[in-house]
């Protein structure tokens, strides 16, 4: 069976034709265009928003598509340039490891909410459908077989806490997730993947992460930073909202611990779902806590 998915990422080098894994990307042809996006003329922004369109008439695809998306996320969806297929029948959980390795690689907004069997015409939809992003992923063809790696070890996954941190990881990136949820889930995450225990868990918290951070993902940050994501995560937990800075602050902050949590699942998934910040601390640092 035929699988095709239209995407809308940018690429670094101006490529219209690469490969990630199992899956062949290409530039779009005016006739996908009308089958799958429901337009044959499209007219992109300078920031690759839609400027102009011509709609088609429905198709067996775009008829399901526009039943779930509302107007404004159609027209965010018909913005997609490329699409890419895959023979394999399995194509659900595929498409769905491969647009989680590219989220969790950089940040950016992945568009590829929905994927097609041309054979029976059917539809089928990735959540989330689309991102809480401020840019469009742009991708740099060297780093491919990083994501290729990253890919793989999803892909044979057996590790049943990392299956719950990626599932609530799409949910705190999901446009639709306020920002109030989302930093509980992200700061959630940094929890499950670092503090073995309950006890003290503010001050290991931020002594764990902010280390692992550091020494090990190439991401300098102190104590004190890591501390104030936990105090504004403990903020909307307890309260609902969190009003000591301004919003557009809060925004910067939230894109911040996005950052941080991509850094800390992709460690853990390069150690093989194994790595225990206890013993990095005491290894490190000579100190047990």
């Amino acid at each position: 069976m035929s699988y095709k998915t239209p995407i809308k990422i940018l690429l670094s080098d101006n490529s219209e034709n690469f490969k990630i894994a199992n899956f062949e990307f290409r530039k779009m042809t005016n006739k996908e265009k009308g089958s799958f996006l429901g337009s044959e003329h499209i007219e992109l922004n300078e920031n690759h928003t839609l400027k102009s369109m011509a709609i088609e008439p429905l198709t067996p695809y775009t008829r399901g598509v526009r039943t779930v998306f509302s107007e404004m996320d159609t027209l965010k969806y018909m913005a997609c340039q490329f699409i890419f297929e895959c023979e394999d029948d399995s194509i659900k959980d595929d498409i769905n490891n491969l647009l989680m390795s590219l989220r969790l690689f950089q940040e950016g907004e992945v568009i590829a909410p929905v994927s097609f069997n041309v054979d029976k015409h059917s539809t089928h939809f990735h959540y989330p459908f689309f991102l809480k992003e401020d840019n469009i992923y742009t991708l740099n063809p060297n780093d491919i077989p990083k994501i290729e790696n990253l890919y793989e070890k999803i892909k044979g996954n057996k590790n049943e806490k990392l299956t719950m941190v990626l599932d609530r990881f799409s949910s705190a990136i999901d446009y639709k997730t306020k920002i109030n949820n989302s930093f509980v889930d992200l700061v959630g995450i940094l929890e499950n993947l670092v503090v073995p225990d309950t006890t003290e868990l503010t001050f290991k918290f931020s002594l764990y992460v902010s280390h692992i951070l550091n020494n090990y993902c190439n991401y300098p940050i102190s104590f004190k930073s890591v501390d104030n994501f936990y105090k504004i995560r403990s903020k909307f937990a307890h309260e609902g909202k969190y009003d000591k800075i301004p919003h557009q602050e809060l925004q910067g902050k939230h894109r911040e611990l996005k950052n941080i949590v991509r850094k800390l699942i992709v460690f853990f998934i390069q150690n093989n779902c194994e790595f225990d910040a206890k013993k990095i601390l005491l290894n490190d640092l000579k100190i047990e806590i």
